[in-house]
């Protein structure tokens, strides 16, 4: 679970819900479990291995800040080079 010092898988959950996978790179969920009681079952849902199951997404503007470098408090439009 640990790489040296860094974290790279998160774990969260409570009565309800389990996440026991959280990818700490880019907060992907790579899996949820809970308990249906109408199916009287535990269900689990899996992403896959290059794709997680929920994973944030962040736009400024409906640019991705990561690829241009515009990351800021506040929003600035994207100049493509």
């Amino acid at each position: 679970m640990t790489h040296g010092s860094l974290v790279e898988r998160l774990s969260t959950g409570n009565e309800y819900v389990s996440i026991p996978e959280i990818r700490a790179s880019k907060a992907g969920i790579e899996v949820i479990g809970f308990m249906h009681k109408g199916f009287r079952a535990s269900i689990e849902l899996h992403g896959s291995e290059d794709q997680p199951l929920l994973e944030p997404v962040v736009e400024v503007e409906g640019e991705d800040p990561g690829e241009c470098n515009a990351f800021r408090f506040a929003a600035r439009k994207c100049r493509r080079r």
